[in-house]
């Protein structure tokens, strides 16, 4: 049994991608759609035994857009880890423009569509930082240097990035900080009390073992 999202097309309208899920959440189709034979060719097929639903690819169709016409970008649990592919629908292949041990926990295409903005865990599996990559694959640039959980918004014109901000003994803040590597966050929300600032808090340690 599944459940089918889409067809999602191109903004031409030659090319569509279509998303069925197993009700079990055990496979996730990635497809396309023929229109004048009405048959269906396999873009990506993920199976997990125990299920797909990691950042990007469970519940609903999944982090999935459009670079261009002719390329669709994707999440994908294929590796054991959620990673951005690209898939290009003139040679009929996929890209992964992400890999490594750690998870891409959210994509945000750029106005012009030349970037990709990802978060990640790669820096550690407690932090989040954010990047920004060529859409056409290459070297990703971080662009956050606050330790800890950093949450981004982008301004309309992309100039500006607001970060929602904490780290293991500091609570959430609000940053503002230039769209650019090295700039230096501004902080624009003080929510403490002087007596909790006043406290020295421990920093926590974060152990890892293997499940």
């Amino acid at each position: 049994s599944v459940i089918m999202f889409g067809p999602y097309w191109s903004d031409d309208g030659k090319n569509n991608v279509v998303v069925f899920r197993a009700l079990d959440n055990k496979d996730r189709w990635l497809l396309s759609l023929d229109v004048s034979t009405q048959k269906l060719k396999l873009l990506e097929r993920q199976r997990d035994e125990a299920w797909v639903g990691g950042p990007g690819t469970g519940f609903g169709p999944g982090a999935i857009g459009w670079v261009n016409n002719n390329q669709l970008w994707f999440q994908s649990e294929e590796s054991g880890y959620s990673h951005l592919y690209v898939y290009d629908f003139t040679v009929n292949k996929k890209q992964s423009l992400t890999s490594g041990k750690y998870e891409v926990q959210a994509v945000e295409l750029s106005n012009d569509k030349n970037l990709f903005y990802v978060t990640t865990n790669e820096v550690h599996p407690g932090e989040k930082h954010f990047y920004k990559l060529p859409s056409r694959g290459g070297k990703a640039e971080k662009l956050t240097s606050l330790t800890g959980a950093n949450e981004v918004t982008l301004s309309p014109d992309e100039k500006w990035m607001a970060i929602r901000y904490s780290a293991g003994n500091k609570p959430w803040e609000l940053y503002l900080v230039e769209n650019k590597a090295g700039a230096k966050p501004q902080q624009i929300t003080n929510y403490l009390s002087e007596e909790f600032k006043s406290y020295t808090w421990r920093e926590p340690e974060v152990p890892t073992f293997k499940a």
